[in-house]
């Protein structure tokens, strides 16, 4: 009779750590983030050029940067002024591309947080790249 094999364990998350998985590898990864009561994710609260993307609620890997980026890209692209685009615009526009690329996440996009900023960081470089031209986001 073969030996038998031994069974791996691991630990339960905290109240503070969730699990999600990977979209491309469906491996469960452990992510340390706060909910509200509704189940929403909660982003720490910074200054808006302090965040970074691990700030973020999901992982930035291909599944972000190939659909999440290259969709918020094209949206940019297509506005009338794409050089000044209302936070509030670009923010309703985050969540809806948000919620289609994930969606199982809880996260409610807000002109504060993680998302809508480090988004806001990247749009001056991608209006350059997609126009040869320097641009800025609006701050309105």
């Amino acid at each position: 009779m073969p030996p038998l094999k031994k069974i791996k364990t691991a630990s339960v998350p905290s109240k503070k750590e969730s699990i999600t998985h990977s979209p491309t590898t469906q491996q469960p990864i452990s992510v340390a983030q706060s909910h509200d009561k509704d189940g929403y994710i909660i982003d720490a609260i910074k200054k808006c050029h302090e965040y970074t993307n691990k700030d973020l609620p999901v992982h930035t890997d291909s599944h972000w940067s190939r659909t999440f980026i290259s969709t918020i890209t094209l949206w940019c692209s297509t506005q009338s002024n794409m050089w000044n685009i209302p936070n509030e615009e670009l923010a309703a526009a985050l969540q809806v591309i948000f919620d289609t690329v994930y969606p199982n996440i809880k996260y409610r996009v807000t002109t504060t947080g993680s998302v809508f900023s480090v988004v806001s960081l990247l749009i001056p470089r991608w209006c350059y790249i997609l126009s040869g031209e320097s641009c800025r986001h609006s701050s309105t």
